[in-house]
């Protein structure tokens, strides 16, 4: 864990929003009120990706009056896991990428919530507040703190931008890695 991990590990909070670019305005009736919102985890049970969802979905449940139901499926999604170029208030004594001579090397985890293109924007914002106020709570916050996590709120646009500038990057280093879809 680090940091920079730690600081974005709140994308968290971007709620349900990396795509609200992409959904059209719609009327409050579009509220899907009949059906559970489903948090799909592309990490096992037990994953900090997990426990993040776990702990934020009664909560969310609560705040919406919905059910809110966390479904593992491994290999469905998730990110890039390495370290950033500070170190972690949870590893202090652990040394940074930067540190071990990869100069210039900056990297972070983060969780983000993500909605089905098409999601209606009033959807989208909705969720994106509530989840935004609840990673703001002293529990949540405790409990992220306890993995050695932080949130950063952010809007559905600023999360977007955040994705955007991320595909770049990652896709630059898979392909000077050499890696090939099976």
């Amino acid at each position: 864990m680090n940091s920079r991990r730690n600081s974005l590990c709140g994308a968290i909070v971007a709620a349900a929003a990396a795509l609200a670019l992409l959904a059209p305005a719609a009327s409050a009736q579009d509220w899907p009120k009949g059906k559970p919102i489903q948090f799909v985890v592309g990490f096992g049970p037990g994953s900090t990706t997990d426990l993040v969802a776990r702990f934020i979905a009664p909560k969310l449940s609560e705040a919406l009056g919905q059910t809110v139901v966390v479904e593992n499926r491994p290999g469905a999604g998730g990110n890039i896991a390495v370290t950033s170029a500070t170190r972690s208030a949870a590893l202090p004594d652990v040394p940074t990428v930067n540190e071990q001579g990869f100069k210039d090397f900056d990297d972070l985890t983060w969780i983000g919530f993500f909605a089905p293109a098409g999601t209606p924007a009033n959807v989208v914002s909705r969720i994106n507040g509530k989840i935004n106020r609840i990673v703001e709570l002293p529990d949540v916050k405790d409990r992220l703190a306890q993995n050695g996590l932080t949130s950063q709120r952010n809007s559905p646009a600023e999360f977007a931008a955040f994705v955007r500038a991320e595909i770049p990057k990652w896709a630059k280093a898979v392909k000077d890695s050499g890696a090939k879809v099976d």
